[in-house]
C-alpha cells in the first residue's frame, strides 16, 4: 500500500510539473507573438498603451466640443479670442467651399426657384455635402463655446445667425432649429440693442427675419414632416401663436413675420391658393428653403379643388394654379410629367391640344 501510495504521489508530482511547464511555454509563445504583431506606432508604458495622435490638418483641428472637454479653464473654445479666430477660419472655409463648388451665397432674393445652392451633379454634390458637413461641425463647436462663455453680445448673435444660414444652405434642420430657438427665445430678448458702428447696423437687426424662419419651421416643415405628409399635414396653430404672443410689438409688425402669418392663414383657410401665392412671392431665399416643404400639400389641394370645379381646363392655367417651379425643369415640362403620372395610360385621351380633361362626364 505504501509503495502504491508513494507511486501515486510521484505520479501526481510529475503531472504538476508537466502542466506548469506547458503554461510557461504558452506564455512565452504569446509574448513572442505579441511583440511580432504590435503596430510600429504603439509605445509601451508601465501601465498602458499609448498611440500616436493623427496629424493636425490646421491650427484648429484639435479644438473639441466644450461638452466633451473636462477642462473648465478659459482655454480652447471657452476663450473669446480663440472663438473670434475660429469664426474667421470657418468663414474662410465657407468661402472656399462656395468658390470651389460654385455655390451661391443665397444673399439675394430669387424668383420661383426652391432648389438649394448645392450642385445637382452627383460627384460635386457629394463633395459639397462633405465640405458643408465639416463646416457645420465646426459651427456646432463654436456655438457651444459661445454658449459656455455666457456672454450674449454682437459676436454671439453673429455666430448664431451665420449658423442659421449655413444650416439652411445645407438643409440640416436638426442643427437649424437649435440655432433658431437660441436666437429667438434667449439671445434677442436678452441682448441690449446698440449701434455697432457699421453703416448704422444694430445688434439684433435680423430679429424679424430669424423669427419668421422659426415660424416657417413650425408652419411648413413640422406639419408636413419635411414634405412627406402631402395630403394631411398637422398644423399646431396654438404653438405658433404662443411664440407670436411672446414677441414685442415691433417684431410682430416686422414685414417678414407679417408675411409668414399670412401664409399660415392661407393654409388654415382650406388652402387659399391666391393668398398663399402672394405670400410666397414675398419670401426671400432662406425662407423658401423651409416653406417649400408645404408646397406639395398646396399643389395637391389646388388640383383637388380644380378637379371638383372644372371638367376641362387649359394646361397653362393648370400650371399657374397647381404648381410651383422647383428649379429643375420649366413649368410646361414639369406639368407634363405630373399629368402623365396622374393619368397613366389615359394621358393621350385626357390631354388634347393643350386642354386637360380633369374629369370625364358620366354617361347617362
Amino acid at each position: 500500500m505504501s509503495y502504491r501510495g508513494g507511486q501515486r504521489q510521484k505520479r501526481g508530482t510529475n503531472s504538476n510539473n508537466s502542466s506548469g511547464s506547458f503554461r510557461q511555454s504558452a506564455s512565452d509563445s504569446w509574448r513572442s507573438k505579441e511583440q511580432n504583431t504590435l503596430p510600429v506606432s504603439t509605445k509601451f508604458t508601465a501601465n498602458r498603451v499609448q498611440r500616436n495622435p493623427p496629424p493636425a490638418t490646421d491650427e484648429f483641428s484639435n479644438l473639441t466640443l466644450v461638452s466633451r472637454n473636462w477642462d473648465t479653464s478659459d482655454a480652447g473654445l471657452r476663450n473669446r479670442e480663440t472663438q473670434v479666430a475660429f469664426f474667421a477660419h470657418i468663414l474662410e472655409k465657407l468661402e472656399d467651399c462656395r468658390e470651389s463648388e460654385k455655390l451661391d451665397d443665397g444673399s439675394d432674393k430669387v424668383g420661383t426657384s426652391t432648389s438649394t445652392s448645392i450642385p445637382t451633379t452627383t460627384a460635386t454634390k457629394k463633395d459639397a455635402r462633405r465640405e458643408m458637413d465639416s463646416i457645420l461641425s465646426k459651427l456646432r463647436k463654436l456655438r457651444e463655446g459661445v454658449l459656455s462663455l455666457g456672454q450674449i453680445d454682437a459676436f454671439a448673435i453673429q455666430v448664431y445667425e451665420k449658423s442659421v444660414h449655413v444650416c439652411l444652405e445645407a438643409e440640416n434642420y436638426a442643427e437649424l432649429i437649435k440655432s433658431l430657438n437660441q436666437l429667438v427665445s434667449v439671445f434677442y430678448p436678452t441682448v441690449v440693442v446698440v449701434d455697432s458702428g457699421e453703416s448704422g447696423k444694430t445688434v439684433g437687426q435680423h430679429r424679424g427675419e430669424m423669427t419668421a424662419l422659426l415660424l416657417l419651421y413650425m408652419i411648413c416643415y413640422i406639419p408636413s414632416a419635411g414634405g412627406k405628409r402631402i395630403t394631411d399635414p398637422v398644423f399646431e396653430t396654438r404653438q405658433v401663436m404662443k411664440v407670436v404672443a411672446s414677441l414685442p410689438d415691433d417684431v410682430q409688425q416686422d414685414r417678414h413675420v407679417v408675411n409668414v402669418l399670412k401664409m399660415q392663414r392661407a393654409l388654415l383657410d382650406n388652402v387659399n391658393y391666391f393668398m398663399f401665392r402672394r405670400a410666397w412671392n414675398e419670401l426671400n431665399k432662406w425662407e423658401r428653403i423651409i416653406a417649400k416643404h408645404i408646397v406639395p400639400f398646396v399643389e395637391f389641394r389646388a388640383m383637388e379643388i380644380l378637379t371638383k370645379t372644372y371638367f376641362t381646363i387649359p394646361q397653362t392655367m393648370l400650371e399657374r394654379y397647381s404648381m410651383f417651379s422647383i428649379g429643375l425643369l420649366d413649368a410646361e415640362q414639369e406639368m407634363t410629367i405630373r399629368l402623365k403620372q396622374r393619368f397613366g395610360s389615359e394621358y393621350n385621351q385626357r390631354v388634347v391640344n393643350g386642354i386637360v380633361h380633369l374629369r370625364v362626364p358620366k354617361r347617362k
